[in-house]
Order: C-alpha cells, then sequence, then structure tokens
C-alpha cells in the first residue's frame, strides 16, 4: 500500500491514536499515587517520579528510533518500539518492588519513544508547511482525548481491581493500535529515500540539525513548554485531591481542563492557514506571560479558590495546545530531507530539557501553586527573549544583506 492510498481522515485517526497511547501512558497512572505509595510504602516525592522517568526514557530513545527509520522504514522501527513497551508494561506488572516499578516505566518510555519520534516523521513525509501544521493540529484534537479519560478510566480501573491492572489495559490498547497500524498504514519512506545506516550519515545529520538555529530555538522552547506541563501532570493529583479536597472528582476536572487543549487545537487547524505558524507561537507565548502576571499578583487578594486556578489553567493548557503542533512543525520544517533523524533530535532534545524541569518543580511538594505558576512565567518570559534575540540577528542580517 502507497502513503496516497490511506485516505486524510484514517491516516489521521491512526496517527493519532499512536499518539494517545503515550498520553494513556502518562496519564492512566496518576490516579494510582496514592495506591502505588502505599503499596511501597515511599514518600509521596518518590511517587512522581514514576511519570518523570518514563519521560526520560521516552526522549533518550528518540535518538536510536529515528535513523533507524530513516534506514528500515517506519513500520519495521515503531513495531519494535512497541515490544519495548509491552515489556515495560509485564515488569511494572509484576514487580514487588518500586525499582523495578521505575524499571519498568524506563523500559516504557523507550518503547513509546518510536511512536513519539515516528509520528512526526510520518506525517513530514506525507505533508509540508502549513499543510503538515493543520494535519497535526486535527491530529492533536483526537489525540486530547486520551488526557481527557486516561485519569477517569484509571481511576475506574482501580475502583473495580487494583492499579496493576492498569498495565494490563495498556497491553490490551497498545496491541490493538499497533495491528491496526501494521494493516492500514503505508510505509511512507520509499526504499529510494532511505538513507544507509552508519556513522558518518548519522553524524552529519546530526551537525546539520544542530547547526540549524531556528529549529533549534523552538526544539527548547518546546521543551522548556513540555516540562511545564509535565510539572502539571505530576502536581495534578496533589492539587486536586489534596489542596482543593477535590477527592473522587479529580478526574472529572482534569478532564475538563484537557479539553482547552483540544479546543486550541482545532482552532489552530483552521487559523494557522491564515495567521501563521510563527505568529500563533507569539501569541500564544505572549498570553502564557500575561496570565502567569495576573494570576501571581491575583493570590494576594484570591486565596486559591480553585474556579481561579481552573480558569488560569484552562487558558494556559490552550497556549500549550496552540505552542505544541506549530512548535514541533516549525522545528523539523527545515529538516525533511532527514526527517526521521530530525523528529529523533526533537523528540529527544525537547525531553531532555523538559525532564529536569519537571523533577525541580515536582520536589517542591510542600506548595504545589507558587512552583507551578513561576515555571509557567519563567518560561514563558525565557521563550519570548530567546524569539526576541533571534528575530533581531535575522532582521539585521536580512538589512545587512540588502546593502
Amino acid at each position: 500500500m502507497r502513503s496516497s492510498d490511506i485516505r486524510f481522515a484514517e491516516f489521521i485517526f491512526i496517527i493519532a491514536l499512536l499518539m494517545a497511547i503515550v498520553s494513556l501512558a502518562i496519564n492512566m497512572i496518576l490516579p494510582a499515587f496514592q495506591d502505588i505509595t502505599q503499596t511501597f510504602h515511599i514518600n509521596d516525592n518518590k511517587t512522581h517520579f514514576t511519570v518523570s522517568i518514563l519521560y526520560l526514557g521516552l526522549g533518550c530513545s528518540q535518538l536510536i528510533y529515528g535513523p533507524l527509520s530513516d534506514s528500515f522504514g517506519r513500520k519495521r522501527v515503531m513495531t519494535i518500539g512497541f515490544a519495548f513497551f509491552l515489556f515495560g508494561c509485564y515488569i511494572s506488572y509484576i514487580t514487588t518492588s518500586f525499582s523495578f516499578l521505575i524499571l519498568g516505566q524506563l523500559i516504557q518510555g523507550v518503547g513509546m519513544g518510536a511512536p513519539r519520534a515516528l509520528n512526526l516523521a510520518i506525517v513530514r513525509d506525507r505533508f509540508n508547511g502549513n499543510k503538515m501544521a493543520k494535519a497535526m493540529s486535527f491530529i492533536m484534537v483526537i489525540y486530547i482525548f486520551a488526557p481527557m479519560i486516561a485519569p477517569v478510566l484509571g481511576k475506574a480501573i482501580i475502583a473495580y481491581y487494583n492499579w496493576r491492572a492498569i498495565y494490563i489495559a495498556f497491553f490490551a490498547i497498545s496491541t490493538f493500535s499497533i495491528l491496526l497500524f501494521l494493516y492500514r498504514m503505508p510505509e511512507t519512506l520509499d526504499k529510494g529515500n532511505r538513507t544507509k545506516l552508519n556513522y558518518i550519515n548519522i553524524k552529519n545529520a546530526l551537525l546539520y540539525i544542530l547547526s540549524n538555529k531556528s529549529s533549534l530555538v523552538y526544539i527548547i522552547i518546546l521543551g522548556m513548554y513540555s516540562g511545564i506541563f509535565i510539572s502539571y501532570l505530576n502536581l495534578s493529583q496533589a492539587i486536586f485531591e489534596v489542596k482543593y479536597s477535590l477527592g473522587k472528582s479529580y478526574p472529572l476536572v482534569f478532564a475538563t481542563l484537557a479539553t482547552s487543549i483540544g479546543i486550541a487545537s482545532l482552532i489552530n487547524g483552521r487559523a494557522v492557514v491564515r495567521l501563521g505558524m510563527t505568529n500563533i507561537v507569539h501569541y500564544a507565548i505572549t498570553v502564557s506571560l500575561i496570565l502567569s502576571v495576573v494570576y501571581l499578583l491575583s493570590l494576594h487578594y484570591t486565596h486559591n479558590y480553585l474556579d481561579i486556578f481552573m480558569l488560569f489553567m484552562f487558558l494556559q493548557l490552550a497556549c500549550y495546545g496552540f505552542l505544541i503542533s506549530n512548535l514541533s512543525t516549525l522545528a523539523i520544517q527545515p529538516l525533511g530531507h532527514v526527517a526521521g533523524m530530525g523528529a529523533s533530535i526533537i523528540g529527544a532534545l525537547s525531553t531532555i530539557i523538559s525532564v529536569p524541569i519537571s523533577i525541580l518543580i515536582g520536589l517542591c511538594t510542600h506548595n504545589t501553586l507558587p512552583p507551578l505558576i513561576i515555571g509557567f512565567l519563567g518560561v514563558s518570559i525565557l521563550s519570548i527573549t530567546i524569539l526576541h534575540y533571534i528575530n533581531k540577528k535575522q532582521t539585521i542580517k536580512t538589512a545587512y544583506g540588502k546593502r
């Protein structure tokens, strides 16, 4: 089956489903934090590492999957990634110690590096420019349902069975997804466009990507915002169940807030053709900065009211929804001839940047809100500063070239 044989809607659905597995692996485990803490008799701070360690494995492994897929094709390498994920689920399911649970999470992350990196490469194989951003936005609309339903589904599984049964659900869903991918998705990288896997090709591709300043800027910004988003995921149970005493309502509140990312992605799919990716990125970061400043100032008067915090997070997550697809597209846009390697570098660097940020904020569990809000503020200030510096240099270079 050729890449042109699959319908657009089916293509979008399959890619979104594979991306959703990553989100499910991260978000379904969140309601189980308290049960995991009690099972292994550990401190709450350690439980948060289950998500951060998964992200670490996810980030580092993408450096491997990209070059492999450029040489052997996307489908074969995707299958290898899912095999690792299933093995990690098995370890986490049977473990009797927290150390082996962390090992299982790490292996799951290594497996999920395949869909995280290759999905972007597969989309880049087929689309380009604003059309790619539009496709990514529609993928994100479907993908966002995963974090919406994941905590609810995780909570239901824990209520009727136990937290270990979550990994059985992972096993079933991921098996269905990879079989659908193998049966319906064509190989998007023709043999004639594949590169030979050797040190020189990998080094040249890596140097080309790292020398592309515009790609690096967008990767860094994507990594910083992803770090704050992971922090929010890690702290969400502590914020809603403990700080605001929502109890069983936590998954519903979490799902409600997650809809903002889907709404933003849907709007972005239509707006990106008119406004352009770069403008939308600037607007979203500016709004994120303003929201952070206003909310920090309001803490003196609102006493951390739940409705005010929910409004703040709804709008911040909407900004994240606008940023994630556009930043990913802008980063990989100049790297079409090394899309697999490019997707790997983007995923790996952005994740490696995000993990230390999430761990640092996650350690500040004695007071969950201020570190999270300050994180949003700091990331938005840094992002605007970087973009302003790059734009200024480009303007000077353009002006100098016209002389």
